[in-house]
């Protein structure tokens, strides 16, 4: 009969695939006992039937015998350190119990070849080694139940038939005590497999549970170790009070208190009060809040440790609305410097407004100048882009340019909008050459005057500075009347006035 298997307590297979692994680790840590021990028994049955069996036969069953035991051995050696998956294990298993299972049927066999003996002696000596050697198996296989069955049943069964088929009434009653004695090794190794396994079942619960709690352990110690961390590199201050006194303060609320560590707990709530006709105020306002809402929120000036004024926003709240006398937990906010910057914006914003108005009006001045001025004028900041021009620098540009749509611009986008108009004849085919050139000059605005034909026939002469706050001044002349008056003058001292014919000077050059 068999005993019932165990239950599995099963975590995703975990507990199963352990026991399986230490199924196939007890196997081969027993191999070696059962190896020597075998090895003695199969030198005392070779000694006992040397004479009365074949030689051959003899030295075959001992050979085969012998390659069964050192089988075992080598599989012993190789899956000790096994920690395969389930399934390599469970194959590991099978792989053990055919190996088991040989060595069983050389025993069993034994009876077959070598019996009848010459005497009951030699027979029972054989039959009782047999027997040791089914019990051995109970206590080096019973993690393994099939490895044990293997092992055993060929062993004993097969010696039982070849005893019941000789008819011979005490063979027979061998035959039938062999029976009973597989059936109580079944019986026991159910009883040992079964404790194996419950075993190995409930260390694996009882290491997991362990498991558990450490985890829980960690994490509860995490948890505590993070709401600390929190509560010291917090960026405002929090106080645990209880009975108007400070149980607990985190740095960051000792800190806007001007005191050292630890240096307001115990302390009562008035030390950071003014005096203490405003913290009996404060307190009265502060329990009728906490009373009605639970929570109380306000901006009050404190004193620090130091006898200096410090803003702050304060929030409180009941820590159990049912049980008020666990106290209150408060947040503060140092509010200080936002009211210092408060004020100062508000100044600033006061002198902006009166030196906006100022620089409106220098603006609107600075316009109207601009405006009389004849030649093409623009003013570029130190960013390189437009922010004044007047009317000839507009008209300058190709199409109906409007202020609005130049003023932004960078120097080099104006540049590359006027390009078809302003490029001279000789940079025609090269216009990017003209636009570098202009750049460069552009980029050192102190350099000479640039005198250029346009692409339109028209002569500028372009004049740029640079301004005390990086910008750039631009000033284009149209010079195209004088470059004719120039060429006319040149005409007149080369050329008869009346037949326009050239003149000595002319010819004598």
């Amino acid at each position: 009969m068999s005993a019932p298997q165990p239950p599995f307590l099963s975590l995703d297979g975990t507990i199963q695939d352990a026991s399986h692994s230490g199924r196939v680790r007890a196997i081969h840590a027993s191999t070696g006992v059962g190896v020597v021990v075998e090895v003695l028994a199969v030198v005392a049955v070779a000694a006992a039937l040397y004479g009365p069996a074949n030689p051959a036969l003899l030295l075959a069953w001992s050979g085969f015998m012998a390659m069964t035991v050192f089988a075992r051995l080598a599989l012993s050696l190789h899956g000790r350190n096994s920690t395969g998956q389930r399934d390599s294990l469970g194959a590991s298993e099978n792989v053990v119990a055919a190996v088991w299972c040989s060595a069983g049927v050389s025993w069993g066999v034994a009876t077959v070849l070598f019996f009848p003996l010459d005497g009951a002696l030699r027979e029972g000596l054989v039959l009782l080694v047999v027997c040791a050697m089914v019990v051995l198996s109970v206590e080096v296989l019973h993690s393994s139940r099939r490895a044990t069955l293997a092992y055993a049943m060929p062993a004993t069964l097969i010696a039982a038939v070849s005893l019941l088929a000789t008819g011979d009434p005490m063979r027979v009653a061998l035959a039938l005590l062999l029976s009973v004695f597989l059936g109580l090794m079944v019986c026991g190794l159910s009883r040992r497999h079964r404790a194996y396994e419950t075993a190995i079942v409930t260390r694996m619960e009882n290491d997991r549970l362990l498991g558990e709690l450490a985890s829980t352990e960690r994490s509860l110690r995490a948890s505590i170790e993070e709401e600390r961390l929190i509560l010291e590199v917090a960026h405002v201050g929090i106080a645990i009070v209880r009975d108007d006194r400070f149980i607990r303060c985190n740095r960051r609320m000792e800190e806007i208190f001007g005191v050292g560590r630890n240096g307001l707990d115990g302390q009562s709530t008035q030390v950071i009060y003014p005096d203490d006709a405003q913290w009996r105020e404060s307190l009265a306002v502060i329990y009728a809040h906490l009373a009605n809402n639970g929570s109380h929120t306000e901006e009050r000036l404190f004193r620090t440790g130091k006898d200096e004024s410090v803003w702050c926003r304060y929030q409180g709240q009941i820590v159990d609305r049912t049980n008020p006398a666990q106290g209150s937990i408060w947040v503060f906010e140092d509010l200080t410097e936002q009211k210092r910057a408060a004020d100062q914006v508000a100044a600033t914003a006061a002198f902006a407004t009166e030196a906006a108005a100022k620089t409106s009006d220098a603006h609107a001045r600075l316009a109207d100048a601009f405006a009389c001025v004849p030649d093409a004028f623009a003013l570029f900041d130190r960013d390189d882009r437009l922010v004044l021009c007047n009317e000839p620098y507009r008209k300058a540009m190709p199409g109906n340019a409007t202020e609005a749509m130049l003023v932004g611009k960078t120097f080099e986008e104006l540049l590359l909008k006027e390009i078809e108009k302003s490029v001279p004849a000789t940079h025609k085919r090269d216009p990017a050459g003209w636009v570098k050139l202009v750049m460069t000059r552009h980029r050192n605005p102190d350099a000479e005057d640039l005198i250029y034909e346009a692409g339109d026939g028209r002569w500028w002469q372009v004049r740029e500075r640079r301004t005390a706050d990086g910008g750039v001044v631009t000033m284009k002349t149209d010079i195209s009347h004088l470059k004719r008056s120039e060429e006319e003058v040149r005409h007149l001292a080369n050329h008869d006035p009346l037949t326009g014919l050239p003149n000595r000077r002319l010819l004598d050059d």
